[in-house]
């Protein structure tokens, strides 16, 4: 793989790192804000699959070798940050 392309495959990742946090943070905020309402469970579920998604993310990430921070993952714990 040329550096050119190693280049597009990180940018490509860390953005997509980025905007999935974003909305992860969104769907917490949401969430929270739906509290003791009929919309709680609704923002709760998709809450859920953030927590999930951005787990398996950091171990895939983690399995080929790529360090968290190299695209915005190292100071993300789904099990505290999106629960």
């Amino acid at each position: 793989m040329s550096n050119k392309e190693e280049s597009t495959y990180q940018n490509l990742l860390r953005d997509y790192v980025y905007f999935l946090l974003e909305d992860a943070h969104e769907a917490k905020a949401k969430r929270d804000k739906a509290r003791g309402t009929p919309d709680e469970s609704f923002y709760t579920g998709s809450l859920l699959g953030f927590h999930r998604s951005i787990s398996l993310l950091q171990q895939y990430v983690e399995s080929f070798g790529i360090p968290l921070e190299e695209i915005g993952l190292d100071k993300i714990v789904p099990d505290k940050d999106f629960v």
